[in-house]
Formats: structure tokens, C-alpha cells, sequence
């Protein structure tokens, strides 16, 4: 899910893209800042680890992750996704 989100698995990362509600996303999640500005504007944004805690819960309670929706719904996205990650695993690990 974090790549196919974020793409870079960037904790800080801030989409390109404006939402429809005019406003980004923000972090490994990329929680958008207008929908959960609690979330993103609180001290402990900056801890992966509760983001990764936020995010969880979000999905949970409902939250729809469009890069994880694209991906089970597009062949060619999630095959860019798979891609990458093989590719990720191959380069820090050295297996091919």
C-alpha cells in the first residue's frame, strides 16, 4: 500500500497533485490535509511509526486509499507497483 501511495515511501512527502477539495496529501499515506488536518498537523506527524499507527486507523474506520484501490483495479498500475518493488527488493538485498 505504501508504494502504491506514496511511490517513494517517503515519510514527508507532499503529493504534486491538488485534491479535489483543494487541498494535498501528505506523508507515507499521503493523508490528505484538508480531510485530517488533525493527523497531519500534529507533533508526532514527523514519527513514520505513527503514521503508520494513523493510517491503520483510518483504513479501518473506512477510508478509502485510492493508490491501493488503483491498484487492485488496474492491471498496468499494479504491474508498475509489482515492478517496483521487485526491483526494490532486488537492489537492497542483491537477489535476483
Amino acid at each position: 500500500m505504501l508504494v502504491a501511495e506514496n511511490g517513494t515511501i517517503n515519510p514527508d512527502r507532499v503529493s504534486d497533485i491538488v485534491g479535489a477539495n483543494g487541498y494535498r496529501d501528505k506523508g507515507l499515506c499521503q493523508i490528505n490535509i484538508g480531510y485530517h488536518s488533525h493527523i497531519v498537523f500534529d507533533e508526532r506527524f514527523s514519527d513514520w511509526k505513527w503514521q503508520i499507527e494513523k493510517c491503520y486507523e483510518l483504513y479501518e474506520n473506512g477510508t478509502i486509499f485510492y493508490g491501493l484501490k488503483k491498484y487492485h483495479n488496474n492491471n498496468n498500475f499494479k504491474k508498475t507497483i509489482d515492478n517496483l518493488l521487485t526491483y526494490n527488493y532486488e537492489f537492497t538485498t542483491n537477489k535476483k
